[in-house]
């Protein structure tokens, strides 16, 4: 049997003028009011846009409290994730803490091994946030590492309440000894690109 042939070479890319892409949403609530931007802002695909009043102090406290909401869930799902306890009661108390917090979010936690999603609990998927039959039914067991994803929904004031959405995905461990520490430290402020 004699091999394939290779298929065709494609040409190279044409090269191309860099362009800056509109800001949307998120990335408006950052640059929006930087003094000598000279980004370009088009209008929200959907509800109001940031009005150009706002200015950079309210900025970046409004920054801060979205991603301290989403910090704060972090916060419960490594308090309530212990050695013994199943995914799918993780998920339940951690969605009810999140609650009674005045948080609106959702939680998705896989464990990590050699091949990317590994064996042990789901903690949530994005779409099955009352348990995940089977995978959310496992315990929790030392030496696991986990990537922790989630995400915390904040109404903006000055949107007209419109919902922000802040997400985090970080990496998680628990220890031989039971204990659950951040892999490496979790981005507790935003980087803004200018």
């Amino acid at each position: 049997m004699s091999p394939r042939p290779l298929p065709p070479q494609l040409p190279p890319p044409e090269p191309q003028q860099a362009s800056r892409a509109p800001f949307r949403h998120c990335a408006a609530l950052s640059a929006r009011q930087l003094p000598g931007s000279n980004a370009s802002l088009s209008p929200c695909p959907s509800g109001p846009q940031p009005p150009s009043t706002v200015s950079v102090t309210h900025n970046a406290l409004l920054r801060r409290k979205l991603l301290a909401n989403s910090n704060r869930l972090q916060d419960i799902l490594l308090e309530e994730t212990k050695v013994g306890r199943t995914g799918n009661e993780i998920l339940a108390t951690v969605l009810e803490r999140m609650r009674a917090e005045g948080l609106n979010g959702t939680m998705y936690t896989h464990p990590i091994g050699d091949h990317g999603h590994g064996a042990g609990p789901l903690i949530g998927l994005w779409d099955y946030q009352t348990g995940v039959p089977g995978r959310g039914d496992p315990p929790v067991i030392p030496g696991m590492w986990f990537s922790t994803e989630l995400q915390v929904t904040t109404p903006v004031p000055e949107w007209d309440g419109q919902q922000v959405r802040m997400a985090q995905e970080e990496e998680a461990e628990v220890t031989l000894d039971g204990e659950i520490r951040w892999m490496l430290r979790r981005q507790t402020e935003l980087h803004l690109v200018r």
